[in-house]
């Protein structure tokens, strides 16, 4: 995509990909490091000395459980990091029985799609739920249909780190809102944050290039440098 000059809008977590000073990459989203330092003064917070991480094998779930080590580390916290291969993986009672015997305060659920409602099953078959905090460290239970389904009762008492916001938050912008009600008619539920940045990037792009002159790539990307756009929650500047 460098090569080629098409503009990338990433909506990942991914903490350096936007400081290695490519020009076509572009993200509204926040970072990894971002959030594992808000996962991590929250568990201060609590109280928490004894962190166990457990991650699938990608690049977020790798990137994650790394941030979440560093900082726990430099808090002064034990910490047992665990990571197992997301696509082979069926059964993860061997890191959970490690996990158990850890006694850990706070325990990270850094599994991805599948995988994560793995562990709570399996969680609370070795009985570390409901007896050990959880936190995941993206907010799909905010797909409140989907995580009680499929996470169940073990999914009471989740924390994990998000935008807060409400629809009637002065806040949320003009596309907030607007989206905000759509989403809400189409799905009965309040979208979340990532739907919202992900929508409010296709916006972004719409107005660059209804401002790019020339109308090709070169063009779209001086638009996106020259102007400061609005996002669901604030404008925003590349």
């Amino acid at each position: 995509a460098e090569r080629l000059g098409v503009p990338i809008f990433i909506e990942n977590g991914h903490s350096t990909v936007t400081a290695q000073g490519r020009r076509t990459i572009f993200r509204t989203y926040f970072t990894v490091t971002e959030r594992a330092k808000l996962m991590i003064d929250f568990a201060v917070t609590r109280g928490v000395t004894r962190l166990a991480v457990v991650a699938a094998d990608t690049v977020f779930g790798l990137s994650t459980a790394q941030a979440l080590q560093d900082l726990a580390t430099q808090r002064g916290m034990d910490v047992l990091r665990l990571a197992f291969p997301q696509d082979a993986t069926d059964d993860l009672l061997p890191e959970l029985r490690k996990v158990r015997d850890f006694r850990p305060d706070l325990l990270v659920n850094g599994a991805v799609v599948r995988t994560n409602y793995l562990l709570y099953r399996q969680a609370v078959e070795v009985g570390l739920l409901p007896e050990v905090p959880l936190m995941v460290p993206f907010g799909y239970p905010m797909r409140s249909a989907d995580f009680w389904r499929f996470a169940g009762t073990a999914g009471l008492g989740t924390v994990w780190p998000a935008t807060f916001y409400r629809p009637s938050w002065p806040g949320l912008t003009g596309v907030g809102r607007w989206f905000t009600g759509e989403y809400r008619q189409r799905y009965g539920s309040t979208p979340p944050d990532t739907a919202l940045s992900a929508f409010t990037d296709v916006t972004i792009i719409a107005r660059a290039m209804a401002t790019a002159s020339p109308a090709d790539r070169d063009g779209l990307i001086a638009s996106l440098e020259a102007q400061s756009f609005p996002t669901w929650r604030g404008p925003v500047r590349f």
